[in-house]
């Protein structure tokens, strides 16, 4: 797989965001584009939770396959122990300041503060956990 363009910022788009593109009926045209424009520069990335989140309840089966399928270029970041392990120091840290989100949630940023990358989500719950801790975001 390519990696961004010199210059270009790695945007991890969550599920909020995928979900509204990808599995409506009548999806976000605004976000459609957005989506589209990121993945044309390089710059549209997931993690397997979010790919798993997307992929789930599924039905037919029919329905899983095309999905799946059709995100299959999609480049996810790797993830490790270590991601784990500051998603858990994260959501401690937030916690203690009476914040509390998904353990998703404080993957994606632990990994898009490790990356450098910009998160893209509709999830106000990214909101409060920039109050405590600090990571790019991307505007929709």
């Amino acid at each position: 797989m390519r990696e961004p363009r010199e210059g270009r910022v790695k945007v991890l788009i969550d599920t909020t965001v995928w979900s509204l593109v990808l599995r409506r009926r009548n999806p976000d045209a605004r976000l459609v584009q957005l989506v589209a424009q990121l993945e044309q520069r390089d710059a549209a990335y997931m993690i397997g939770p979010v790919r798993q989140e997307l992929l789930t309840h599924l039905e037919p089966p029919e329905r899983f396959r095309l999905l799946r399928d059709s995100i299959r270029s999609i480049r996810d970041l790797s993830l490790s122990s270590d991601d784990f392990e500051q998603a858990a120091a994260l959501s401690t840290a937030c916690r203690s300041r009476g914040i509390i989100a998904s353990p998703t949630d404080f993957l994606i940023v632990a990994v898009a503060r490790r990356e450098s990358a910009a998160v893209l989500s509709l999830d106000r719950d990214f909101d409060y956990i920039r109050r405590v801790i600090a990571f790019r975001r991307m505007d929709t």
